[in-house]
């Protein structure tokens, strides 16, 4: 399952990984962000992929996944706690999350760059928010990382068993 596929740029990683052994469902709230997303995945036919435009604050499923991967969606989903509450309900247990999401740099002298950043963040309608510490309440944390003087961040969890 990807949430807020956005462009499409993690959906075409996953096709090329998954190849014609899995099946991807790919969801964002736009319907423009899916059409674009689908037009740049009509390179792998040989690949299931489903596009669904929902919110990830209101997804239900009837099935579970293996995994999730959210990439710059976080930031941007209005009630993105209930978004990762779902998310861990949507996952079999011991199934895993995967995270890529920006946040206000951590470490000096990249602090400086803050006020910019937080232009930035109103231009694209995301906030800032402690996303680690709302995963940690649902996921079980396996690995986090953070890149580019803190402004973007890994997290992998996994759904308890």
């Amino acid at each position: 399952l990807e949430l807020a596929c956005g462009l499409g740029d993690a959906t075409e990683v996953l096709a090329r990984k998954i190849g014609p052994r899995g099946r991807i469902l790919s969801t964002d709230v736009s319907a423009e962000m899916l059409k674009l997303a689908e037009g740049r995945v009509c390179a792998f036919p040989e690949v299931d992929i489903q596009f669904k435009q929902l919110d990830a604050s209101q997804m239900r499923f009837d099935q579970a996944f293996d995994a999730i991967i959210c990439t710059l969606g976080f930031s941007v989903i209005p009630d993105y706690e209930e978004a990762i509450r779902r998310a861990y309900r949507a996952l079999v247990p011991g199934g895993r999350i995967a995270v890529l999401d920006a946040q206000l740099y951590r470490k000096f002298p990249f602090t400086l760059l803050n006020p910019f950043v937080k232009m930035l963040h109103r231009l694209f309608r995301a906030h800032e928010r402690d996303l680690r510490a709302a995963l940690n309440n649902s996921f079980d944390e396996i690995a986090y990382r953070e890149y580019l003087g803190g402004s973007y961040f890994l997290y992998i969890g996994q759904r308890q068993i």
